[in-house]
């Protein structure tokens, strides 16, 4: 599915994430200047404006709204414009003792308090089993061989879902999606030699890293093993991979990515309801409206985009891989952006910053691109506040009817009175807050909007996002002969 969404769709929604609120919390303004509305609404009249810092209490909430009292005073705000004061980091909440649960991922530390900066007192291996004592969105406490620590609760899954099957060479695997391509190599952006359709019979030649190498109508090729099942296995398949097929003939001496499949632990319309219930998604085609339950499951199926132009929503997004250089960022900038464009030969700039925050380039540059309308917005192009000069890339701290103001002074406060420090900044201010936050690890585009665990803290409501974002990366990696070394995290529902 290949979903072009516009610039201004982007724009008019709501883009931050947000703390669940309830009636008697203290919350905190997060953004410069925010205004106060009479009711729940951007069109609403203003009735006061906050500063970032001002403390208000919570009285209720209402969709992306919350009801706030201030000196005597009571309005509606954004709830992107609020976080909550006693925010608890770890949320590590009481489960029931004694149950197991066996680590998913290759590796996984082990540590003496819940944070990544803490002590480690081992490493364990996919397959091992530890008991939970307790257990939260971000870590979970558990025994291990007698001692007792904390581990990353999304590398954790419980022992009944745990399992592994196998094919042997000649056996027959029905193929489970629509429109699955094979390729005729063992990489998503390889190219497409025949495509499958749901209940398709392939012979099965074998498998590796996450491909399985298939016969079907003459073709011999590589489909994504995810999508497969052998006809006498059971259904629910669980092969945890890595390391893409080392022969990749189109993408010789370039460092391989990964291809890993992350059990969500829950099904496809499980995580539609939650979403439903807790959150709101919008869609922007038409005029602004929330989507509904079978749209919402359209947008939130992996299968669906599996294609090179949409699969980049997929893609690990928490590590700098050498993926494009500055000139052929610059071609791109050339082709895209205006004559005279600000985003004009930064493509080291831009490469600078995303090794500098350890992110992927392709996305800095890709979400830069939709949140500035190409370079042409008014924070862009670059603000005087105070008498400087300052640029603001993500639109951050521009909230509600105070956008150019709110923009310009988080850009001055920061310093960002360059381009380059303009780039920098948004890639520190969203890799700390979604991409490397310890709390949310939203290392893609698919998790920085469908979080299962804080839901709350979706990047943008329009659910078009990941996909928009992930044209945008496929689009600027046309420009590079060396995209191989990015890997993929693809979540495998039940």
């Amino acid at each position: 599915m290949n979903i072009k969404i516009g610039l201004s769709a982007l724009a008019a929604i709501p883009l931050f994430g947000a703390t669940v609120f309830a009636a008697g919390q203290v919350g905190v303004i997060n953004y410069e200047y925010v205004n106060i509305r009479v009711n729940p609404g951007s069109n609403e009249g203003v009735k006061f404006v906050l500063k970032k810092g001002d403390e208000v209490e919570i009285l209720s909430k209402k969709d992306a709204w919350i009801n706030i009292k201030f000196k005597n005073k009571e309005g509606w705000v954004q709830e992107s414009a609020v976080v909550e004061k006693a925010d608890v980091e770890h949320n590590i909440k009481t489960s029931p003792a004694n149950i197991s649960k066996v680590v998913n991922n290759d590796i996984l530390n082990f540590r003496k308090a819940p944070n990544t900066k803490s002590g480690i007192i081992q490493v364990l291996k996919k397959g091992e089993q530890v008991t939970v004592l307790e257990e939260g969105a971000g870590w979970t406490k558990a025994k291990y061989k007698g001692n007792i620590g904390y581990l990353s609760s999304r590398f954790l899954s419980s022992t009944s879902s745990y399992s592994s099957t196998g094919a042997s060479a000649g056996s027959k695997m029905e193929v489970l999606a629509n429109n699955l391509s094979i390729r005729k190599s063992a990489n998503s952006m390889s190219e497409k030699i025949a495509v499958l359709n749901k209940g398709d019979l392939v012979e099965f030649m074998s498998s590796s890293n996450g491909w399985n190498k298939v016969r079907f109508n003459g073709h011999v090729g590589y489909v994504s093993s995810y999508y497969l099942k052998h006809t006498k296995e059971v259904e629910n398949v669980d092969e945890e991979v890595e390391n893409v097929d080392k022969e990749n003939k189109n993408l010789k001496n370039v460092s391989q990515g990964n291809t890993n499949y992350i059990d969500m632990g829950m099904s496809l319309d499980e995580h539609v309801d939650m979403q439903m219930a807790k959150t709101v998604n919008t869609l922007t085609v038409g005029g602004w409206r929330k989507v509904t339950r079978d749209e919402l499951r359209t947008y939130m199926d992996p299968s669906n985009y599996m294609d090179p132009s949409t699969v980049m929503q997929f893609a690990l997004i928490d590590r700098y891989t050498n993926d494009i250089t500055a000139s052929q960022l610059n071609a791109y900038f050339a082709r895209y952006c205006r004559p005279g464009s600000i985003f004009y030969n930064q493509g080291q700039a831009f490469i600078d910053a995303a090794r500098k925050n350890n992110i992927n380039v392709l996305y800095l540059v890709a979400h830069s691109m939709i949140e500035t309308g190409y370079g042409t917005s008014k924070l862009a192009q670059g603000t005087v506040y105070k008498g400087k000069t300052v640029y603001n890339f993500f639109g951050i701290g521009a909230v509600d009817g105070n956008a150019l103001a709110g923009g310009s002074a988080t850009a001055y406060n920061n310093g960002w009175t360059s381009v380059a420090a303009g780039i920098d900044g948004a890639a520190s201010w969203i890799s700390s807050r979604y991409i490397h936050s310890s709390k949310y690890h939203q290392n893609t585009l698919y998790s920085m909007k469908w979080n299962q665990n804080c839901m709350y803290h979706q990047y943008a409501t329009e659910v078009r996002w990941p996909s928009a974002i992930a044209n945008k990366m496929a689009d600027i990696a046309s420009y590079s002969s060396n995209i191989g070394s990015i890997s993929y995290n693809i979540p495998r529902y039940r």
